[in-house]
């Protein structure tokens, strides 16, 4: 089954072959559905073929390269560096314990 939900002015626009474009994850149900609800709006059955027009030509058709997100780096490098003050702080206040006794009270 192919379904067309047009939204905004004519004419519309169906554009394919586009290696980007990302999957759509709605179930058609959900969208007859919303698509029902629409209450007393005309549905247009007619289509008409306009001339192809080439947008991005083969550029569309490569996939995308996948780039290096380096918000993810900084982000893991500042929680690492957290983790590694929290242990020195830690370590510093065994071994500050430990000096005075064990960190039993004294009697």
């Amino acid at each position: 089954m192919l379904v067309f939900s047009a939204r905004g002015e004519p004419p519309f626009t169906i554009a394919y072959g586009n290696a980007r474009g990302a999957a759509c994850q709605g179930r058609v149900e959900n969208i007859l559905a919303g698509l029902s609800d629409r209450g007393n709006e005309p549905v247009s059955m007619m289509a008409s073929f306009g001339p192809q027009v080439t947008l991005s030509g083969e550029m569309a058709l490569r996939p995308v390269t996948k780039q290096f997100n380096w918000k993810i780096l900084i982000l893991w490098a500042v929680l690492v560096g957290g983790v590694v003050l929290m242990g020195w702080m830690a370590l510093g206040l065994y071994r500050e314990m430990n000096q005075k006794g064990g960190g039993q009270p004294s009697s």
